[in-house]
């Protein structure tokens, strides 16, 4: 009995040993076939920037993003010249990836001025320029943080078979009639098109109407109103004030367009008080809206309802953006003025760009429009803006 007992147990313990070996067994081939496999195709999404700046507060690249898709559209490309390529053996503070990203540009901006403008956008957009090289007068590489991480690796680069996508830019020189100086004249020589803003009840009001319908330009009124400061500016005869009665209003209004048959529109030649003047604004409105003439506010206040009243109306009102020559300046400055603006208007999709009469406005206009328009700017009138914001 015993002996058998022995047996037993001695038969158990060899087949325990035998499970042992079988399953190490499988446990060997299982590896063997893991390790023999080939590595499992991993099909990434292409990485995107991150445009919208309203998620900056949770994500600060959204700002640096928004910026590289900014300097994308200033020099003529689109976001399909825009390249994202990540760094896999970097990562930021976040724990996201540095992104290598190139920017294709045309040739026709140098690189000085992308640089400008680059180092602008992104500083602009709270991020900092770790450092900056210029390869070749072709190729601009910066290195972009924020507090000293790296986020992105951006390289802008020019080529010469991108061509600057159009961008419509309206030119508004205005004060003929206030101005009444030989030299002005040439302005209507120039061979870009522009909106002219002829001051009615001048003088020589009817010289520079006969002028502009020569040379074929556009011509708007531009109507002498209020400034707040009207004690030592004074707007002119005829001018627009807030005392006056409706009547007299629609009046002056009237006679102001029939001086100058023809005219597209109407602006206001000072009028900072009158601008932001709900009664008046909306008796000038009800007396052109009928006219099938625009309103080009000059902005010469913040306070301005000219916008807010228009759209009630449905009465097209246009609104400057931009003024290039302010103050007493020189030619210099008002043509680097515009070529900036210039820059703007490509970013933004198009701007209305407000000069005025004078000789060094005459001379800059001269130097900066072929640049401009070797840029891709495409000049166009006020009318043809405002027939396009109405389909």
């Amino acid at each position: 009995m015993r002996s058998d007992s022995i047996h037993k147990k001695a038969r158990r313990r060899s087949g325990h040993i035998y499970l042992i070996y079988f399953l190490i067994a499988v446990v060997v081939v299982a590896f063997a076939l893991v390790v023999t496999m080939p590595p499992k195709k991993v099909i990434e999404k292409a990485p995107e920037l991150e445009a919208d700046s309203t998620k900056s507060q949770v994500n600060p690249e959204a700002h640096i993003d928004s910026a590289i898709y900014a300097i994308a559209n200033c020099f003529g490309s689109g976001k399909d010249k825009v390249r994202i390529n990540p760094k896999r053996d970097s990562q930021d503070i976040l724990g996201s990836r540095e992104l290598s990203v190139t920017v294709l540009v045309s040739d026709v901006f140098p690189l000085p001025i992308i640089n400008k403008k680059a180092v602008e956008k992104i500083s602009g957009a709270g991020g900092e320029i770790i450092d900056a090289i210029e390869n070749n007068q072709n190729e601009l590489k910066i290195r972009i943080g924020i507090n000293k991480v790296f986020l992105r690796s951006l390289t802008i680069r020019r080529q010469p078979k991108i061509k600057p996508t159009p961008v419509d830019l309206a030119l508004v020189i205005d004060d003929f009639g206030l101005v009444d100086s030989a030299f002005a004249e040439e302005f209507f020589a120039i061979p870009y098109p522009f909106t002219a803003g002829i001051i009615p009840f001048c003088e020589s009001s009817p010289k520079w109407l006969q002028i502009a319908k020569e040379s074929g330009k556009e011509y708007i009124v531009h109507m002498p109103m209020e400034p707040v400061d009207y004690q030592r500016n004074d707007p002119g005869k005829n001018a627009i004030f807030s005392d006056l009665p409706e009547k007299e209003i629609r009046k002056r209004i009237a006679l102001a367009l029939a001086s100058l048959p023809g005219a597209t529109g109407i602006s206001n030649h000072m009028g900072s008080k009158i601008t932001a003047d709900r009664r008046i604004m909306t008796i000038i409105f009800s007396e052109i809206k009928d006219k099938g003439i625009f309103f080009l506010d000059s902005r010469t206040t913040v306070q301005t309802v000219c916008k807010e009243i228009g759209n009630s109306m449905r009465v097209k009102v246009l609104v400057i953006t931009h003024c290039a020559d302010a103050g007493d300046i020189e030619a210099p400055e008002i043509s680097s003025n515009i070529l900036k603006m210039g820059l703007e208007a490509r970013e933004k999709g198009g701007a209305i760009l407000n000069l005025h009469a004078t000789q060094e406005t005459l001379k800059a206009l001269k130097d900066a429009l072929p640049i401009l328009s070797k840029w891709g700017i495409r000049f166009v009138t006020l009318s043809e803006l405002a027939n396009k914001k109405e389909e």
